[in-house]
């Protein structure tokens, strides 16, 4: 019998055949099972059988080489902006706590205007934190996603651990890929911020790498290697015209898993975002989460600041 080229997806299918005959005890299924195998087996050479059992396999337990994330998704360094610039204020402490619920729910991907009694407008904010970026960055407070940090990085060391026996790999370090555009904190900044981020993860098991770019204009290898990307603004990624976009139309996230923080950017739909109900909310975040599943296993997540002290409660526990 001839010799026949059987590429990756034509044993995926053959799996996938197998998987479905296995489980039902029909005799001319089992019958048909057989003959797949024969077929198989004479017309693939045992190395061929080998290498696709191997790719088969990096399909069920994929490595993670690298994971991309937002610093704003980590630390609100626009929340930490406004405290340190009301920082001797405690009626201003009081008053930014109490529009914390209304800045949680932001779709407009702004922070000042949920804040109006500060009289702060979005431009000086931005201002401030570019004056002042290593102090913000710093002294920001954290958020619900870097509290569950520690244990998402657990959870990929365990998974390599299992993928390198599995693959027959020496276990490689995961990158951590902290984009902190459109601000550019200084080399010392950022080497005291990777002392807490190493806390309670397994330091001989990442690299941590800062940089600040333009998530429109990386780096080609930041848009494929990534298996998982946590963006504080996805819909930026889809710009008309930009590397980034042209990147995601060939497919460049498609095995990856992107968890975004919710934003609205068309402006017809934020002119009556706000007068929508609860229920409107939520199918406008599924019908865009099915649209963005298109390109990636798309996820919404909404980091929140759960905790931060005053200068008050600070100057107590110094005492």
């Amino acid at each position: 019998m001839a010799k026949i080229q059987v590429d990756k997806r034509t044993i995926n299918q053959f799996h996938e055949r197998q998987k479905d005959l296995t489980q039902k005890k029909d005799p001319a299924r089992q019958k048909k099972l057989h003959e797949l195998t024969s077929h198989y087996l004479q017309t693939t050479s045992e190395e061929e059988r080998n290498q696709f059992s191997k790719d088969y396999m990096r399909t069920l337990v994929p490595i993670v080489d690298a994971v991309y994330i937002d610093f704003a998704m980590l630390y609100d360094i626009y929340l930490g902006a406004l405290l340190l610039m009301h920082q001797d204020s405690e009626s201003a402490f009081s008053y930014i706590v109490s529009q914390l619920p209304l800045y949680h729910n932001s779709l407009d991907g702004l922070h000042a205007p949920y804040f109006p009694d500060l009289q702060v407008s979005e431009e000086e904010l931005i201002k401030y934190i570019q004056n002042n970026t290593d102090v913000v960055f710093l002294q920001s407070p954290p958020t619900s996603f870097w509290i569950n940090l520690a244990a998402l990085a657990r959870k990929i060391h365990k998974e390599n651990i299992v993928a390198a026996q599995v693959h027959g790999f020496k276990q490689r370090k995961v990158s951590y890929l902290i984009n902190t555009y459109p601000f550019t904190p200084t080399v010392s900044a950022m080497k005291t911020f990777k002392i807490r981020f190493t806390f309670g993860i397994f330091q001989d098991a990442f690299d941590f790498m800062p940089f600040s770019c333009d998530p429109r204009s990386m780096e080609d290898f930041i848009y494929t290697v990534p298996k998982y990307y946590f963006m504080e603004r996805f819909n930026d990624w889809l710009d008309e015209g930009s590397i980034s976009q042209e990147k995601i139309k060939n497919g460049a996230l498609e095995k990856a898993i992107v968890v975004a923080k919710p934003l609205v950017t068309e402006p017809t739909v934020l002119s009556e975002i706000y007068s929508y109900t609860i229920d409107q909310i939520t199918e406008l975040e599924r019908n865009t989460t099915l649209l963005f599943n298109i390109f990636t296993e798309f996820h919404y997540y909404r980091p929140t600041v759960i905790c931060f002290n005053s200068k008050e409660s600070k100057q107590d526990k110094s005492k």
